[in-house]
């Protein structure tokens, strides 16, 4: 994933831009595996989930249920252990809103 800057960060959370929005961003975001050893283009973190579904449903099942289990607020909790010295409001308020997007994406397939 890209670094980000306080100014992207807040254009992300903050846009009326679908081409710029953090769920565009979530569904632009690349894995490190390829359909097929010639291929050039990776697959979308969400494929990558899908194909690993196919190859064993039990274990995407298991890891949906694991996603399922766990609240926002516990996810927020989470993060908010991060110090204030190594994570931003803003981009505190990103990575919660990011992992929320791709926790409902999992659990909608």
């Amino acid at each position: 994933m890209e670094h980000h800057d306080g100014a992207r960060t807040n254009r992300h959370l903050n846009t009326r831009d679908k081409g710029s929005s953090l769920e565009h961003y979530a569904g632009r975001a690349t894995s490190a595996f390829y359909p097929s050893p010639s291929s050039t283009k990776p697959l979308t973190t969400l494929e990558a989930f899908e194909e690993a579904a196919r190859i064993s449903p039990h274990a995407a099942q298991y890891w949906r249920d694991r996603l399922a289990g766990i609240s926002m607020h516990e996810i927020e909790s989470i993060i908010d252990q991060v110090p204030a010295a190594e994570m931003s409001d803003p981009a505190r308020q990103f990575a919660v809103r990011l992992m929320e997007i791709n926790r409902d994406r999992i659990l909608k397939l």
